[in-house]
Order: C-alpha cells, then sequence, then structure tokens
C-alpha cells in the first residue's frame, strides 16, 4: 500500500508526489477526520475529493497520510 506522510512544519507535499493519486479512490487522513472519496485535482495548497457526500477540498498542510481506499478481496 502507497502511503505518503506530510511533515507538517520540516516539509510538504509536492504536487508531483500527490498528482500520481489523481483519478483514483483515496482515503485521506486529517487531524479533524478521515475523507475517502476519488481525488479529482491537486494544487499546491489543497487537493479536492469527491464523494457521495459532495466536493471536499482538503488542506495540504492538513493531511497526514494519503492512500488508496482499501478494498476487500472478493471471495
Amino acid at each position: 500500500m502507497a502511503r505518503i506522510k506530510a511533515y507538517r512544519r520540516r516539509r510538504r507535499h509536492s504536487a508531483t508526489r500527490l498528482s500520481a493519486f489523481v483519478g483514483r479512490r483515496v482515503e485521506i487522513t486529517t487531524p479533524y477526520g478521515n475523507v475517502v472519496g476519488m481525488l479529482q485535482s491537486v494544487s499546491p495548497g489543497y487537493v479536492t475529493v469527491t464523494n457521495e457526500d459532495g466536493t471536499h477540498f482538503v488542506r495540504v498542510a492538513s493531511v497526514c497520510w494519503i492512500r488508496p481506499e482499501e478494498t476487500t478481496p472478493l471471495a
């Protein structure tokens, strides 16, 4: 499972690293809770995630983890 760790004060995510997840369903962990959905776009300041609840803008500085959404294998 690919994970990108956010370093709050030392360095930030680069847009090129986060853009590898565009078009994929991802789970983003922030200090305020998790956001799960399709990663639509990446900009230097925030990422855009769309799910059934609507569109969410997540500040890149508040991202703790971003990873592909875990799915259960078909039996």
